[in-house]
């Protein structure tokens, strides 16, 4: 994952659950290949680092709407908090 607006990555996911689990995954990759002897980061260091990304959207199924929907940073940073909240417990 890059802040250069040239890059993309795909990723499919099949829950939201999921989802966020990949972008820690990718964070966790990000940092080890700062400094692969120590990681260690808080929740507010997650969420900075999504906010660099030029750009991170999801499509999700409606059933209601019978397609799907677009989400985009703000989304990412609720379920994240949401996820991680929960693992805690």
């Amino acid at each position: 994952f890059s802040s250069n607006e040239e890059t993309r990555t795909y990723t499919d996911c099949r829950t939201p659950g999921d989802a966020m689990e990949t972008i820690v995954r990718i964070y966790e990759n990000f940092l080890f290949n700062r400094d692969s002897t120590h990681v260690e980061y808080t929740l507010e260091d997650l969420l900075k680092f999504v906010d660099q990304l030029f750009d991170l959207s999801a499509l999700t199924y409606n059933a209601k709407a019978c397609g799907y929907t677009a989400h985009g940073k703000a989304w990412f940073k609720g379920k994240l908090h949401a996820h991680l909240r929960k693992l805690a417990q």
